[in-house]
């Protein structure tokens, strides 16, 4: 389980430098287009759609990682008058909501990316590559979510058998 942990976290900090290198690149590309326009008022449409799909991972990658930290918006007023087992039935059921919006990612992303066959024309590509994260985004999503039910699960009877667990 340990093992599984540090894979977690590892998996867990190559999003987080795959989100500073894509904001990294933005700020590249963005500062050279504007460069571009302001010397030669000419504007790359390559640099658009690379721009465009970069900000569309950056958005997905970034909801993954929020859901690995909890950084989602919530209410505490009501469950923060719960008992503690109330409040962790709460939190697991919040986890595994999560879990089920990044299958929805998976399943009607991936749908999309079989059935869009136009071309980005700058690029050449598929344009659905842009679709692609949100499959991407709902795995990470699917894997931190559990990883959350599952810690705050082995915390829970780890609570009971110490007896630190306050009913």
């Amino acid at each position: 389980m340990r093992r599984f942990r540090e894979y977690l976290a590892l998996l867990g900090r190559a999003v987080e430098v795959t989100l500073i290198a894509i904001l990294g690149g933005l700020v590249v590309l963005v500062t050279a287009d504007t460069a571009l326009w302001s010397l030669f008022e000419y504007s790359s449409p390559i640099v658009a759609e690379v721009q465009a799909i970069l900000q569309i991972w950056f958005g997905f990658l970034a909801a993954a990682i929020g859901v690995r930290y909890g950084s989602h918006l919530s209410l505490n007023l009501l469950v923060s008058r719960l008992s503690q087992r109330a409040r962790h039935s709460v939190g697991v059921f919040v986890h595994l909501v999560e879990a089920m919006f990044g299958l929805f990612f998976v399943i009607y992303g991936a749908q999309l990316v079989r059935t869009v066959s136009n071309t980005l024309p700058g690029l050449g590509i598929g344009a659905s590559s842009q679709y692609v994260p949100a499959c991407s985004a709902g795995v990470l999503i699917i894997i931190f979510s559990l990883e959350k039910t599952f810690s705050s699960a082995h915390q829970d009877s780890t609570d009971q058998e110490m007896g630190t667990g306050d009913d």
